[in-house]
């Protein structure tokens, strides 16, 4: 805390801070809690010898019950298997986990059930047990034994166990007696009571499924034989053939005729509109518009050719008249000339003859292919419709054929069905004999036991070992939970709205060993104890800085506890750290400061309340720079601790407040005297010290609800005098420190 923090302010020491501020943080948990590894070492040697004792009664124990009451136990073993839904194929049989572990939990109450005991009562060789003759009376008139089978079955039920094994298809069947010999008796007779019940439940169920079975077999025969006497009638009076190829036959007839069909419409639509065409050439105007194929094939006529090639030779005969230069009025020109245009005029002729002619010739051919289509067409048509009746009759047939090939499938199936389900029947009959029987079969038979069930030594020492270790750590949990005592931080911890502002070691476990734990801050600035203050100066200084508090009350619940110790180490603290602290000695009923700091005890506070001096002259001076001392007072003077909660006292704070940057105040303890109370409505902030093993919670939380109530900020507590035992962790962490100042290197 710097002294800047510390600047007085005028009117008032410090103003009344909000209560939810102060407990900001301090919140705990309520619940009880307890160090074991404390507790481990405070107890260790009575854990160690209720562990003896507990060894030593497991073994008594367990020759007392091998005496007494030995148990004995034989056991046989089932496997269930899975449901027979087919006894021809059962390796692949559907495995239900829950329809499984129904039937597996339903035979193990069987096999302990009231008609399975009752039959293993009546046991011959279950009769000659030294269990079943405590059941055994004899008959006064007629002499011979009579067993009370009720009672016999009643007990029975209590020693006969079954279980199914947790994780696998197994049951097991337990027997437990006094008699070595007995159990494996009573286990064989057990089973064999169980495998009877199984058997006649098998047989009967068998023989009930068999009966409607084989009535089912001979119905499904005479429908095979209706079916396959109707079928034939059909494919005679259809002549058809049993297999699909006819219809297959007529169906691709049908899409032949068909595809004709299209083609000689086809044929049809193209002739009929050439026809249309050359008809329309006819009634053209102006003439037929001949084609240049029509043109093409006139050329080629023969006559036709023989006259261009006669006008050609001409046209080379004027040609060379003209290059012999014979003008075109000569005879001989002329008389060419008038050839050519002879054979031109017979070569048009000609030509218009064959065009007429092809012309004609193509028409006929339109025609004719006009009527061959038509002719075509209907012979076609004509097919079609025989070939569609045709098929009509070939497919109600072939489809009443094929329902009556379904209905023969079906009855097939469930003819097969019925055959396989009477076979499995009469394997099934086979199953109920021997070792196994539908789906029950026995993997391990009883035989007489050879060790002990109960008790057993490896048993009886852990549990003797346990229990009185258990009981004694109980016992020891329970005591150290009811101590209400604060004995370390834990235990603060627990107590709600409480913050935790330090630890201070045991002065006899410090390793600088200081003399006065007074001024050990003083006397010993390396130890532990020094090192916890400085903890404790700092969590204080945080708070007090943030709400500009300058005076700090340190009040104690009972005599004893350390607050004149914890006043004094931090006044020397914050003197040390270049702060002017004054420290009064508010305790006037115990002043203790004076004497710890070798100095008067008066004048003091007493006398400045009196008005008998003032505050200047009743401040001493210390041997520690910065840190000033007002003592308790001359006794006469401080006989009225009520001037503590006067308007003087409070006046006196702010007068100090002045001077000094902080000032650190010793009260009684508020067991004891309500002057520490009184002082709380005076000063800016209040800390508690507790002694460890001294103070109860109960107490502690009492004090806080007090203070809390109060204008002044409660800042938390400070547990004093905590050994290294309360804690595992604590002499190493004094030691360690100790060690790391001692030697003046850092890591």
């Amino acid at each position: 805390m710097t002294s800047a923090a510390m600047n007085p302010r005028p009117g008032a020491i410090a103003p009344s801070q909000p209560r939810a501020a102060a407990m900001a943080g301090a919140a705990g948990s309520g619940a009880v809690t307890v160090d074991p590894i404390r507790i481990l070492k405070k107890y260790k040697w009575a854990l160690v010898a209720s562990a003896a004792v507990g060894l030593v009664v497991g073994f008594i124990a367990n020759e007392v019950f091998k005496r007494v009451n030995p148990v004995w136990r034989a056991s046989s073993t089932y496997q269930v298997l899975p449901p027979i839904t087919s006894v021809l194929n059962a390796a692949n049989a559907f495995i239900d986990k829950d329809e499984f572990e129904r039937f597996a939990q339903t035979q193990a109450r069987v096999l302990t059930a009231d008609r399975v005991l009752r039959t293993a009562v009546g046991n011959a060789q279950l009769r000659e047990t030294a269990w079943a003759q405590q059941y055994t009376k004899v008959d006064p008139q007629s002499g011979n034994k009579i067993v009370n089978e009720s009672d016999a079955a009643k007990d029975l039920k209590d020693i006969a166990t079954a279980r199914v094994i947790a994780g696998t298809t197994l049951i097991e069947l337990g027997v437990t007696g006094p008699v070595q010999n007995d159990v494996a008796v009573i286990a064989t007779a057990i089973h064999q009571a169980y495998f009877d019940d199984l058997r006649s439940i098998a047989r009967t169920s068998i023989a009930d499924q068999a009966q409607p079975l084989e009535a089912e077999r001979a119905r499904l025969q005479a429908d095979l034989d209706q079916l396959t006497k109707t079928k034939a009638e059909v494919i005679t009076a259809n002549k058809i053939t049993e297999s699909f190829e006819q219809n297959s036959g007529e169906m691709n007839k049908e899409a032949q005729l068909n595809n004709a069909i299209v083609s000689a419409q086809n044929v049809l639509q193209v002739s009929t509109a050439e026809l249309k065409r050359y008809q329309d050439q006819e009634q053209r105007e102006g003439g037929v518009a001949y084609t240049d194929e029509q043109r093409e094939m006139a050329e080629r006529d023969p006559i036709v050719q023989s006259l261009k090639q006669r006008l050609t030779e001409l046209k080379s005969d004027d040609q060379a008249l003209a290059q012999r230069g014979i003008g075109e009025n000569h005879k001989d020109r002329i008389n060419v000339r008038t050839k050519m245009d002879a054979v031109q005029a017979e070569l048009d002729s000609e030509r218009g003859k064959a065009l007429e002619k092809l012309f004609a010739g193509d028409k006929d051919r339109a025609e004719r292919q006009v009527r061959g289509a038509e002719a075509q067409l209907r012979q076609l048509t004509k097919e079609l419709e025989e070939t569609k009746i045709r098929r009509s009759q070939v497919v109600q047939a072939q489809s009443r054929i094929t329902v009556i090939n379904q209905q023969v499938d079906r009855v097939m199936t469930s003819m097969q069905d019925v055959e396989r389900r009477l076979r499995e029947l009469s394997l099934q009959g086979e199953l109920v004999r021997g070792e196994r029987i539908d789906r029950v079969r026995r993997l391990e038979a009883p035989r007489t036991p050879d060790v002990l069930t109960f008790p057993r030594l490896q048993f009886m020492l852990p549990i003797g070992l346990i229990l009185c270790v258990g009981l004694t750590g109980g016992a020891v949990v329970l005591r150290e939970m009811l101590d209400q005592r604060v004995r370390g931080p834990a235990d603060v911890s627990i107590i709600p709205r409480i913050r935790m502002l330090g630890v201070i070691p045991l002065a006899s476990e410090d390793p600088t060993k200081p003399a006065n734990p007074e001024t050990a801050f003083r006397d010993a600035p390396t130890g532990a104890v020094s090192e916890g203050f400085r903890q404790v100066r700092t969590a204080v200084s945080k708070r007090m800085g943030q709400a500009g508090h300058r005076s700090l009350l340190v009040m104690s619940g009972m005599p004893g506890s350390g607050a004149t110790t914890t006043a004094a180490n931090l006044a020397m603290g914050y003197a040390a750290s270049e702060q002017r602290v004054l420290l009064i000695d508010a305790n006037l009923r115990r002043p203790a400061l004076h004497r710890v700091l070798k100095l008067g005890d008066g004048p003091g506070l007493g006398d400045v309340l009196a008005k008998k001096t003032d505050l200047k002259s009743a401040i001493q001076q210390t041997s520690v720079p910065n840190l000033s001392l007002l003592a308790a007072g001359t006794p006469a003077n401080r006989a009225i601790p009520e001037r503590l909660a006067t308007e003087s006292m409070a006046q006196l704070l702010r007068e100090a407040a002045e001077q000094y940057d902080l000032i650190i105040i010793d009260s009684a303890p508020a067991m004891v005297a309500g002057d520490g109370l009184a002082l709380a409505n005076k000063v800016d902030a209040t800390l508690m010290v507790l002694r460890a093993m001294s103070e109860k919670r109960g107490l502690v939380a009492r004090i806080r609800d007090q203070l809390t109530d109060s204008r002044s900020e409660f800042l938390g507590v400070v547990v004093n005098a905590v050994r290294a035992s309360a804690g595992g962790y604590m002499r190493q962490n004094i030691k360690a420190s100790y060690e790391y100042q001692s030697t003046g290197t850092g890591s």
